[in-house]
């Protein structure tokens, strides 16, 4: 019954989903294990095995399921209403593409534009974060839509092209239905990769830092290293543990060729209940929440001394007497966690090493205040870059004080990390398309009967293939670069700067070498002449 044929389809695509499920988190956890001590050595610190989210690796499952029964439910219902003499026949009606419209996909597409550029700071405001993510999702659901159209467009490139070509281009408008599916879901893989790609790039070549430390510094703290644009609290030391502290210092030092040393103290206010560690002083700003305002923590306030100043080209002696804040931030800031107190005549400074503190008030300020000072770090430079032998040296020893310890970031892990996109979305896709052409292929085994009756070489076969996987891969490629860098566009309206350094060879291997790369692979595996007859 129609009922039975439901039932098997939608079974049959639970049970593919979850063995799909299973194996992918069985490859995923052998490689995660693998993959731990050489994490462990990029990160440089322990990293337990077994402590991954479950929750998240259950949500992967439940999502792979759900998706793969969903998937399945369309066909089996399109299967339930087929006739039996249309089944028997062995050629059922072809499913008719949706029109979809390309008014609503501009639309979509200019809406989440126009969202991103608005929400570009999601930090902001809470609305700035749902502009952010309804921008992204608009983005990506109108380039989907126009992915049938795209498919439509490659009409104009039939007129002076060759026989196979025109049949290829035309198969893949013919059965649009499937071909601007994979379309799509190409086009999202490439423009996932393409946004890694791109935004890993201006992470590596920002103008505004360049990298946390140089490669000859190290930012030894009292306290634990703050993540991503966090602000960690300083704990509260005895002078006689800080004197312990600054010969461990003086050790590591030593150990690392007699280096400079710069000890690095904070602004510190009244004592305050409540508050985790010392009251330091902070600059803040203003930010909008749903209860009203409130004040985002930016950095610590320190303490101005020459040979720190020296690394923004000042000195104490000459700055101007009416001159209390040094800073690299921008915008209207507050002193905190004192009552909010804005920040008045701040003198700028050029952003350097991202790690290295940035914002100082002059000791004279300080003393005006009313405030006091705290060690919070200390800044160790080399004559020579620090190795990692060196640096495994230096941690230990910090630890064992109970301090932590930076160096440079290692910045070939972003390039890694740009070539793994490119190469894992480039995979990907391949998979997509092969599935993709096998199917349209498998649709037109009739058409390429005939042609081989009437003469067709070889020759023509491989040039229908690779026609139909090349021109697939080139509309993905440039729907899903073109929609990275419109979305990163929008959302770095105000720093283009920051999208400046093109990753030209990355995106020529997803724009340019997909293509090609799925036009040989089409070429190579499609000579194979048919077997089957025809009828007479």
């Amino acid at each position: 019954t129609k009922r039975h044929l439901r039932v098997v389809m939608v079974a049959n695509g639970a049970v593919v989903g979850a063995i799909a499920a299973v194996l992918g988190i069985v490859v995923a956890l052998a490689t995660w294990i693998a993959m731990v001590p050489t994490l462990e050595t990029a990160v440089r610190h322990r990293i337990e095995t077994f402590d991954v989210p479950w929750w998240l690796i259950g949500t992967g499952f439940v999502l792979a399921v759900a998706t793969a029964t969903g998937a399945a439910w369309l066909p089996a219902r399109a299967i339930a209403r087929t006739s039996v003499v249309d089944a028997l026949s062995g050629r059922p009606p072809h499913p008719k593409a949706k029109r979809g419209s390309a008014v609503v996909a501009v639309l979509l597409v200019i809406t989440g534009t126009v969202m991103l550029a608005v929400g570009s700071d999601p930090f902001q405001s809470w609305i700035n974060a749902l502009l952010l993510v309804g921008g992204t999702a608009a983005l990506i659901v109108g380039i989907l839509l126009l992915s049938p159209l795209a498919i439509q467009g490659l009409a104009v490139v039939r007129g002076r092209s060759s026989v196979a070509v025109r049949l290829a281009v035309g198969d893949l408008i013919r059965y649009r239905s499937r071909s601007g599916a994979a379309l799509a879901a190409i086009s999202l893989v490439l423009a996932m990769a393409a946004a890694i790609v791109i935004s890993s790039s201006a992470a590596l070549y920002a103008s505004a830092a360049e990298g946390n430390l140089s490669s000859q510094q190290l930012l030894i703290r009292v306290g634990e290293i703050p993540g991503a644009g966090d602000v960690a609290p300083v704990p509260e030391r005895t002078p006689a543990e800080i004197e312990r502290l600054d010969d461990r210092v003086q050790e590591i030092a030593t150990l690392l060729g007699q280096a400079a040393v710069i000890p690095v103290d904070v602004a510190v206010g009244p004592a305050m209940e409540g508050l985790e560690g010392l009251p330091s002083i902070v600059l803040t700003e203003e930010i909008d929440v749903p209860e009203g305002t409130a004040h985002l923590i930016l950095t610590q306030l320190y303490v101005a001394r020459d040979d720190m100043l020296e690394h923004y080209g000042l000195s104490l002696a000459a700055l101007p007497e009416e001159t209390e804040i040094l800073t690299t931030l921008t915008g209207e800031l507050w002193y905190q966690p004192i009552e909010p107190e804005l920040v008045r005549d701040a003198m700028p400074l050029t952003p350097g090493y991202a790690s290295l503190p940035g914002s100082f008030i002059t000791p004279d300020a300080l003393q005006r205040r009313g405030w006091s000072q705290s060690r919070a770090e200390w800044v160790v430079e080399t004559s020579s870059a620090v190795t990692d032998e060196q640096f495994a040296s230096a941690r230990d020893l910090a630890a064992s004080a109970g301090m932590t310890i930076e160096m440079r970031n290692n910045q070939a892990n972003l390039e890694a990390l740009r070539t793994g996109a490119t190469g894992a979305g480039v995979l990907v896709a391949l998979g997509v398309m092969g599935m993709t052409v096998g199917l349209i292929r498998s649709e037109t085994a009739g058409d390429l009967r005939i042609l081989s009756a009437a003469g067709a070489t070889s020759r023509h076969r491989r040039t229908l293939t690779a026609a139909t996987a090349g021109g697939l891969a080139m509309l993905g490629a440039w729907l899903g670069t073109g929609g990275a860098y419109l979305g990163l566009g929008a959302a770095h309206l105000g720093d283009l700067d920051a999208l400046s350094p093109v990753p030209i060879q990355h995106l020529i291997g997803i724009v340019i070498g997909l293509p090609l790369v799925a036009a040989a692979g089409g070429w190579l595996l499609a000579g194979r002449e048919s077997k089957v007859l025809l009828p007479g």
